[in-house]
């Protein structure tokens, strides 16, 4: 007959596989445009055609997500991978799909993963141009296109990119923030260049001199919160530009406190951080351990605290920091003086604040006295008492796994 619709035969394995549900993921938006009726057509008739439809509406998707998140970030991540410039929306527009599928995983839209799936889509969408008519789209193309093309774009609301502005907001609030889940997520999937402008604005802003305190700990309450959801390619860039802006300058206290708060110490050259790592455990072991000091105590172990605890340091120094605080929390035999009921003199403030750092680092603490025997020895002589034993072997309890 002439009107005589010919079913294709790979639609019901198509259909089988579960495509025609997975269109009913598909927004109220890309619905609105009547996608779901044609393509359902398509799939009984041809499903090559099909499976181009569906990807040439998740490409269009992606170009009007590029729009939504902002020409401004478009513009930052097109130049800074090498893309043709992007100015207006109507220069998204005319990006070819492999450069729409690459600047929407530069920008944050894509994942990687999500990015090599489509990738893929895009590849096997050219094999079934039939330039040579020698392709013919199989049962997995037709899965694997509508599958990535919907979960992947076709199924998730545009995102928004954040702002610098964002953040400036939070931190000037007169009283303590905590960034939201919202936050957090936007500055995950940002791209990084705005990780980078917004780190770089948040140690600033804790740098001014004028700043009042409530910024300064609202500037750095968000440094901590982002600063496991800043990309590593992003602290390799921030620790090379903090590193060429202190040039010759020793690391200062402030600079130790930003740049661990931010995630960035560990990118900085290793001879810096021993320099300032060595002129502090002289500061400890010219102050002393010994339980008479334990006014000063707290102080200095914030210190080390503000620079990472034992996380940043290199081995050899780090040894020097585990004898120390072992030895401040073992103290000495008490049960005289004033103190005749105290079986044991130790540092009140020093003590548990050691304690604390030990068991966070016990890896560390653990993988040094092991490596290292003279460290046991050099603490161990200082147990003149079973009551300073039953410390230290509570201490070694803590770094066992």
């Amino acid at each position: 007959m002439q009107n005589e619709v010919i079913i294709h035969p790979n639609a019901e394995i198509v259909e089988s596989a579960g495509v025609a549900g997975l269109l009913d993921s598909i927004r109220p938006h890309w619905k609105g445009k009547r996608l779901i009726e044609r393509v359902e057509l398509l799939l009984r008739t041809d499903p090559s055609s099909a499976c181009q439809r569906i990807l040439n509406a998740a490409i269009q998707d992606l170009r009007e997500k590029i729009v939504i998140a902002g020409i401004d970030i478009a513009k930052e991540a097109a130049a800074a991978n090498r893309l043709s410039a992007i100015n207006r929306p109507e220069d998204v527009e005319n990006y070819s799909i492999s450069s729409i599928i690459d600047l929407s995983h530069y920008i944050g839209i894509l994942s990687r993963s999500e990015w090599r799936r489509l990738t893929r889509c895009y590849e096997i969408r050219r094999d079934l141009e039939h330039e040579d008519d020698e392709y013919e789209a199989g049962v997995e193309d037709c899965v694997y296109i509508f599958k990535t093309a919907i979960d992947v774009v076709l199924s998730k609301d545009p995102i928004k990119v954040i702002s610098v502005t964002d953040i400036v907001g939070q931190i000037e609030s007169p009283i303590p923030i905590a960034l939201g889940a919202d936050y957090l997520s936007d500055y995950e999937h940002a791209p990084k260049q705005r990780q980078i402008d917004i780190i770089k604005m948040l140690i600033g802003r804790y740098k001014q001199k004028s700043a009042p305190d409530i910024l300064k700990t609202n500037s750095i309450t968000c440094l901590r919160s982002l600063s496991q959801l800043t990309q590593n390619t992003a602290k390799v860039e921030l620790g090379a530009h903090y590193q060429t802006v202190l040039g010759r300058n020793a690391l200062s206290e402030e600079d130790v406190f930003l740049m661990n708060s931010a995630g960035l110490l560990p990118y900085f050259n290793v001879t810096v951080k021993d320099d300032y790592f060595n002129s502090l455990l002289l500061l400890f072991n010219r102050t002393g351990y010994h339980w008479k000091k334990w006014n000063v105590h707290s102080e200095l172990l914030q210190k080390l605290i503000d620079a990472g605890e034992l996380n940043n340091i290199s081995p050899t120094i780090c040894d020097g920091f585990i004898v120390w605080m072992f030895k401040c929390y073992l103290g000495e035999q008490g049960g005289y003086g004033a103190g005749y009921n105290r079986r044991v003199f130790y540092s009140d403030s020093g003590a548990p604040i050691c304690l604390r750092i030990i068991s966070n680092c016990k890896s560390i603490v653990s993988t040094r006295l092991n490596q290292n025997p003279e460290l046991k020895r050099e603490i161990e002589r200082q147990i003149n008492s079973q009551d300073i034993k039953r410390r230290y072997d509570y201490l070694l309890d803590q770094i066992e796994f």
